[in-house]
């Protein structure tokens, strides 16, 4: 699995699960590591749910950018809104 971006068609709702597995380890790697990864695993989580509300919804979009514009649930240092 590769991440949301997965090809042109992008990661499924059924490959959400996967792709949050994956996210869960890399946060658990940093933990061990002793390196403060939740930034970046927050706006990854943020990112997936967003993904996932516009695959079950693709109607209420003009595409996933709309989605992201509509929705924004983050707003943390360093990061660049859409």
């Amino acid at each position: 699995m590769g991440g949301v971006l997965i090809s042109n068609n992008g990661a499924t709702l059924e490959d959400m699960p996967e792709l949050e597995a994956g996210l869960a380890g890399f946060e658990a790697l940093n933990a061990r590591l002793g390196r403060d990864a939740f930034p970046l695993v927050w706006a990854c989580r943020d990112f997936y749910a967003l993904w996932a509300l516009y695959l079950s919804s693709l109607e209420s979009f003009a595409d996933f950018a709309d989605c992201i514009k509509k929705n924004r649930a983050y707003a943390f240092p360093g990061s660049r809104q859409v």
